[in-house]
């Protein structure tokens, strides 16, 4: 078994206090959970993103660089993973009409096949032979994803005035 097959469950195991903690903080905090929930799971991912940007400039310096980097990388997206899906998929119960639950549910999951699809697309922009162009690779989806997450981090006066009374 890998450091890269266990690091991931073990820091669910190791962090899982420190994320009930934040998580109540939030709350005592009067911060909307759901929002704040969502923009951390979407920075996330470009963070991790950024990381691999690094190694690949070290790589292209010429530095071996450590497995670390993509664990790093693995550990900072999953943890991104878990701010954003539990609390978007109660959101979603929470904000649809009860006729359309289900609906509004499968368009979550629409919207991650969605997202897998864009990265798909964006990887087949890389060539296996021209390493250089890796890094710029991981800049483009980290510029993206920052985007995405300002996006969400400018409309949450727009948001908070439309889930007044969802707890």
């Amino acid at each position: 078994m890998s450091t890269a097959t266990v690091a991931p469950p073990a820091s669910h195991e190791l962090l899982s206090f420190p994320k009930a903690s934040f998580w109540e903080r939030m709350g005592a905090a009067f911060l909307d959970i759901v929002v704040v929930g969502v923009i951390t799971g979407i920075a996330h991912g470009p963070l991790g993103f950024l990381v691999m940007f690094v190694a690949c400039r070290y790589v292209l310096a010429g530095q071996k660089v450590a497995p670390t980097w993509l664990i790093v990388c693995y550990l900072i997206q999953m943890w991104g993973d878990l701010c954003l899906a539990p609390v978007g998929l109660s959101s979603m119960t929470k904000l649809a009409a009860p006729r359309f639950v289900g609906q509004v549910m499968g368009m979550f999951f629409l919207s991650v096949a969605l997202g897998n699809n864009l990265a798909g697309q964006l990887a087949s922009e890389y060539v296996a032979s021209d390493l250089p162009s890796l890094p710029a690779l991981f800049l483009k989806i980290f510029g993206w994803g920052a985007i995405a997450a300002a996006i969400m981090l400018v409309s949450t006066p727009w948001l908070k005035r439309h889930m007044v009374g969802v707890k």
